[in-house]
């Protein structure tokens, strides 16, 4: 009878066994968990509707476009001009007292010469009296180029204290493209054979190396003593064409100075 019992017993669990491993078909597949879901967007293949006329260019293609590199010249930043050095003297001269200045002026634009920047000086003596002075413009100067400015003028104070100069701001209008503009640079105007020809009289030769006609020029003589400016001359020179060289001659228009270095060189007007 126990033997009837287990015998039966056995049987059950084994029917129990088997309908317990039957699957549901509605939980076949796996169920990941949320941390390893991936979604994806449609993706819609629009090669077919690309022509040939909406390629993307080439990077080079792009660089060198006439439209895209005109843009980026009209878009520099121009920049206002750099006194590189200035240095003056006083001189009594003629019951007048003159005021000589020389002044080296940087163009730091790569694309733009600078057209006829105003170059201005403010003296003050020592009981702080001030006396404004203005030069005039000075010569158009080339995009990158150094050049050499120089004069001289009469003033009132007579015990100087202080000389203060300024580059006055430049309008928009003062800036052109050096190619387009034909302004000379420095090294154009090649000074050359300077003599002695008098007692404070020189003369020399200048050629133009520009390819252009050079119609308004000055020519000045720079007098130094132990390497401190004493004095400056100057002379308006004849028009001068291209690779043409022509000479001129400088005499002082003062006296009784001393010096041991001179400097001639010939700028634009």
């Amino acid at each position: 009878m126990k033997k009837l019992l287990a015998l039966v017993l056995v049987i059950m669990m084994l029917f129990m066994t088997a309908c317990g491993k039957k699957e549901d078909p509605e939980q076949s597949e796996p169920v990941p968990s949320a941390s390893s879901v991936v979604s994806y967007e449609p993706v819609t293949d629009t090669s077919s509707d690309v022509s040939e006329s909406s390629e993307v260019p080439e990077s080079s293609d792009i660089l060198e476009s006439p439209e895209i590199q005109q843009s980026s010249v009209i878009e520099e930043e121009k920049l206002p001009l750099n006194v590189v050095s200035f240095e003056y003297s006083i001189r009594y001269e003629m019951s007048d007292f003159y005021l000589f200045y020389v002044a080296k002026v940087e163009n730091p634009n790569v694309l733009y010469s600078v057209m006829m920047p105003e170059f201005s000086l403010k003296v003050k003596d020592k009981t702080a009296k001030e006396e404004e002075i203005s030069s005039g413009p000075l010569c158009d100067i080339a995009a990158s180029d150094t050049q050499v400015f120089c004069g001289a003028c009469i003033i009132t104070t007579e015990e100087i204290d202080e000389v203060e100069y300024t580059l006055k701001p430049l309008k928009e209008t003062s800036y052109a493209l050096q190619n387009d503009s034909g302004v000379p640079y420095a090294e154009d105007l090649s000074v050359s054979n300077v003599e002695k020809t008098g007692d404070i009289k020189y003369s020399a030769e200048v050629t133009n190396l520009s390819p252009v006609k050079l119609t308004s020029l000055k020519a000045s003589v720079i007098y130094r003593k132990d390497g401190k400016l004493v004095l400056v001359d100057t002379k308006s020179v004849d028009e001068v064409a291209p690779g043409e060289t022509i000479s001129f001659t400088v005499s002082s228009w003062f006296s009784g100075f001393d010096y041991d270095d001179i400097e001639v060189l010939v700028t634009p007007i």
